[in-house]
């Protein structure tokens, strides 16, 4: 791979240098083509001085100073570029094209990457991914980069990412690419050691939306691995290892199902709202804190109340809330409503609060959907179904708010505490 590199810089470059000369010669012979000779030996005079050899001394001594200049800068170029293909190690490192996902469980599929190393071994991977909106912004990166200590020559490093219904980044990115249609762009990147040179470097490929694909295959490539595998040619056929890397540019058509699969998938499961951009009403009485719930991937609330808080009037406060306001595509639940989905919440508290309330209003503040719910000072999980509300399907276009409200006339001491382990809304699993 290297060596093509460097004969490709060597056609490019003398090319480029017979170009130069040619110029040169042409326009000293437009200009005095009686006292310029513009002819095949006078244009290798020109060559031979550019590379340092030869002499022009018919020549004024700026024509000459000149073609010293570019010449002396050509050759730095060129050496330059000859120096970075000799120890340029990148090329041995493949990152495979297609992001094949496939379905490992009811509400998971698996996303899985190939990194080959055709070079030396190469110590301390670390891969990652990460999203840019079509703003030009991070939208995010995977939660936890995966890690690999060695990879050796010819080997194969099968990266298993799990895609978990409505939660994580790996949903979030395919869900905008593919379901949204946003122009984002999602990239790879890959940091590790070279074993020659001891230097660090770096990989950053990018994943185009057309090359996110679901496989009908369990094992999404063709490879019999376990997640996070590494292979070699030590541990598979020769026929095999040839199978394999093929799949670093192109992944076997014969295992890839339709996209429609991929899209419906992302369309249905679990959507969680994010708590932790919830703002308080009634902020004297109230302080909101957040947490996230890695087991359980759930964004969680928690509210310390304090109703013997007054108004700058001096009136007593009659209720605190936790609103959160819903943006765009997240605020369009009709397709929701129509599937029949419901709403969860996880809730508990100190026993001074008896109740609280979920509300959910649109965009015109209307109620559709008001629930009065039990606190105790064990998680419980409570439902209810969209459909309840008996509101008509287009008044859930337009979800504006989802609030958490505590009524004083529901707690029995000034003083309590709320938690809100996670407040999602469930759709139906084809």
């Amino acid at each position: 791979m290297k060596f093509k590199r460097m004969i490709k810089t060597i056609l490019v470059f003398i090319p480029v240098m017979i170009l130069i000369c040619l110029l040169f010669g042409l326009v000293f012979y437009l200009m005095d083509p009686i006292r310029f000779d513009y002819s095949e030996n006078q244009i290798g005079n020109y060559l031979l001085y550019l590379l340092g050899y030869g002499s022009l001394a018919k020549h004024e001594i700026v024509v000459q100073n000149l073609l010293a200049v570019i010449g002396i800068i050509s050759l730095s170029i060129f050496t330059a570029n000859l120096t970075v293909n000799l120890f340029w190690k990148n090329g041995n490192i493949r990152i495979s094209t297609e992001l094949l996902t496939w379905k490992e469980k009811q509400n998971q599929l698996t996303a899985s990457l190939l990194i080959g190393n055709s070079g030396e071994n190469i110590y301390r991977l670390s891969f990652s991914l990460v999203l840019y909106d079509e703003n030009g912004q991070m939208f995010g990166r995977l939660e936890k980069e995966c890690v690999c200590p060695l990879l050796v020559k010819k080997g194969i490093w099968v990266i298993n990412l799990p895609v978990t219904k409505g939660r994580g980044f790996l949903f979030d990115s395919l869900s905008r690419m593919k379901v949204h249609h946003k122009r984002d762009r999602l990239f790879a990147v890959l940091e590790y050691v070279d074993g020659a040179t001891c230097q660090e470097n770096v990989i950053v490929r990018e994943i185009l939306e057309k090359n996110i694909e679901f496989s009908g295959d369990k094992n999404g490539f063709l490879l019999d691995t376990m997640p996070h595998a590494l292979m070699s040619r030590d541990n598979i056929t020769k026929n095999h290892q040839k199978q394999v890397w093929r799949q670093l540019k192109h992944a076997d058509r014969s295992v890839l199902a339709p996209q429609s699969i991929l899209i419906e998938w992302l369309k249905c499961g679990i959507v969680p709202f994010r708590l932790s951009l919830s703002q308080p009403i009634n902020a004297e009485a109230v302080h909101l804190s957040h947490r996230y719930l890695p087991f359980s991937e759930r964004d969680a609330l928690t509210m310390e109340i304090n109703f013997s808080k007054r108004t700058a009037e001096e009136e007593p406060i009659p209720f605190v809330m936790a609103c959160l306001t819903l943006h765009p595509p997240q605020d369009d639940w009709r397709e929701f409503y129509a599937k029949d989905a419901w709403i969860s919440l996880y809730v508990s508290g100190t026993p001074t609060i008896e109740y609280m309330y979920l509300e959910v209003k649109d965009s015109l503040m209307r109620e559709l959907l008001k629930h009065r719910i039990p606190v105790t000072d064990i998680i419980v999980q409570h439902r209810f179904r969209l459909q309840e509300s008996n509101m008509p399907s287009e008044f859930f276009e337009h979800v504006l708010q989802v609030c958490i409200t505590v009524f004083s006339i529901d707690t029995n001491q000034d003083f309590g505490t709320l938690h809100v382990d996670g407040c999602e809304l469930f759709l139906p699993t084809p």
